[in-house]
C-alpha cells in the first residue's frame, strides 16, 4: 500500500515461488479503479519470466519503463504483461538464505519516480523476506498445535478450541469413527503398518465426507462435524461413508447423531 500510494502505481504485489517452478500472487494492493489480478495469477509457470530470475540472482531489479521494448526479445513476458494492462513495471527479488523465493513488484509507477522506486524495492525485499519467514514459522507452530502430524487431520486441541468458541448454528451432525483392528495390525505387522492404516482411514474419510472439520481425537478415533446442516444431507453423508468402508480393505466402526436442539 505504501509503495503503491507513494509512487502512484496501479498495483503492487508479492509473488512467491514454489519448488515446482511455479509462482502465485499471494499479496496485492490496487489503486482505486484498478482491477485485482490476485485470484487470476495463481500457480503460474515461471517460463514466461525466466529471464527475471537471472537478474534476481545478481540482486538486480527488473525495470521495464515501456513494455514495448521487450516485445521482440521476450514475447512471452510481453504477452503476459500486456494482457494485464501493464505498460511499465519495476520488480525486485525476495531471497531467503540466498535462494530466490519470490518477488515484489509495482505496475505502472509514475514515470518520474523510476530512479527512486528501483533501489527501494531492493531494500524492501530484504524486510519482506523476514516477514514471510516469520509467517511460515507461525504457520508451522499453528500446525504443530492444531494438526495431527501423522495424518494432517485436525487434532484434539483444535476440536476443543472449536467447541469452546462462539458456536451459532441451527443444527449439528457428528460422525464418530473407530478403526477396527489397529492393535492387531501393530502387533502383527509393526507400527509402520499401523501408521499407514491410520493415514489410509483418514484419507478415506476426507475423500468421502463433505466437511473440513475432521479431527483425530485418539490413536484410532476420528470425529467429523457438520454444523448447520440439513438432516437429509447428513444422513446421505453417513450412508456414503458406510458404502465406502464396506468396499475398503480396512474397517471403520461408525457412530453418528444429528440434532437441531439448541
Amino acid at each position: 500500500s505504501y509503495i503503491g500510494k507513494t509512487f502512484l502505481c496501479d498495483r503492487t504485489y508479492i509473488f512467491e515461488i514454489y519448488e515446482d517452478d511455479r509462482t502465485s500472487n499471494t499479496y496485492e494492493w490496487c489503486a482505486p479503479g484498478t482491477m485485482s489480478q490476485k485470484d487470476i495469477l495463481q500457480n503460474e509457470p515461471l517460463d514466461s519470466i525466466r529471464w527475471w530470475m537471472d537478474l534476481f540472482r545478481e540482486n538486480n531489479v527488473v525495470v521495464i519503463e515501456d513494455i514495448e521494448e521487450i516485445r521482440t526479445k521476450y514475447p512471452a513476458s510481453y504477452a503476459l504483461l500486456k494482457a494485464q494492462g501493464i505498460s511499465s513495471l519495476v520488480v525486485g527479488p525476495i531471497a531467503i538464505d540466498g535462494k530466490i523465493v519470490g518477488f515484489l513488484g509495482a505496475d505502472n509507477p509514475d514515470n518520474q519516480m523510476f530512479s527512486l522506486i528501483t533501489p527501494l524495492l531492493n531494500v524492501i525485499g530484504y524486510f519482506v523476506s523476514s516477514l514471510l519467514r516469520r509467517r511460515d514459522l507461525l504457520t508451522c507452530l499453528h500446525d504443530l498445535s492444531y494438526r495431527d502430524q501423522l495424518t494432517g487431520a485436525f487434532n484434539r486441541n483444535a476440536m476443543a478450541e472449536y467447541c469452546q468458541g462462539d458456536l451459532k448454528m441451527e443444527s449439528m451432525g457428528v460422525i464418530y469413527c473407530d478403526i477396527t483392528g489397529l492393535k492387531r495390525m501393530n502387533d502383527s505387522m509393526g507400527h509402520a503398518a499401523g501408521d499407514e492404516m491410520i493415514r489410509h482411514c483418514y484419507q478415506l474419510m476426507k475423500q468421502t465426507l463433505d466437511t473440513d472439520l475432521i479431527y483425530r481425537i485418539g490413536g484410532d478415533e476420528f470425529v467429523a462435524l457438520y454444523p448447520s446442516c440439513e438432516e437429509d444431507f447428513f444422513e446421505q453423508q453417513v450412508h456414503a461413508l458406510h458404502v465406502r468402508v464396506h468396499q475398503d480393505e480396512y474397517h471403520l466402526a461408525i457412530g453418528y447423531n444429528w440434532s437441531n436442539r439448541q
